[in-house]
């Protein structure tokens, strides 16, 4: 997962900060974005992602980070787009909670998880 959103984010700017947009449109663009990203996974991998771009493992299971890490810093260092304050910055809506912990549950079940997850996690 961790993978996937930062490729989307270092390929895709306008996800790497914050989405200036109505609830309706951000959805769109966000699922545009993921259309977008899974197209050119599959037709131009070797562009979209070179080697050394997505995150992997050694052989004794030591993280080797990706360069769409460095896109992603270098991206929010430029970022000339002022942030805007709100009081309740920082908190998540009741949906965003829903959604996450139903993409908790997903992963974590037996239809959603891959064999070598909790070998990494825990």
């Amino acid at each position: 997962m961790e993978n996937s959103f930062g490729v989307m984010c270092a390929r895709f700017i306008c996800i790497a900060r914050t989405l200036y947009a109505d609830p309706d449109n951000a959805q769109k663009i966000v699922l545009a974005c993921v259309a977008l990203h899974n197209y050119l996974l599959q037709k131009t991998p070797e562009v979209y992602t070179p080697p050394g771009f997505t995150d992997s493992f050694s052989e004794d299971g030591e993280l080797i980070e990706g360069a769409w890490r460095a896109a992603i810093t270098k991206t929010q260092a430029e970022d000339p787009i002022p942030k805007l304050t709100f009081a309740a910055q920082g908190r998540a809506t009741d949906l965003a909670k829903r959604i996450r912990n139903q993409v908790c549950d997903y992963v974590n079940s037996d239809v959603g998880s891959v064999k070598w997850q909790r070998k990494y996690l825990f």
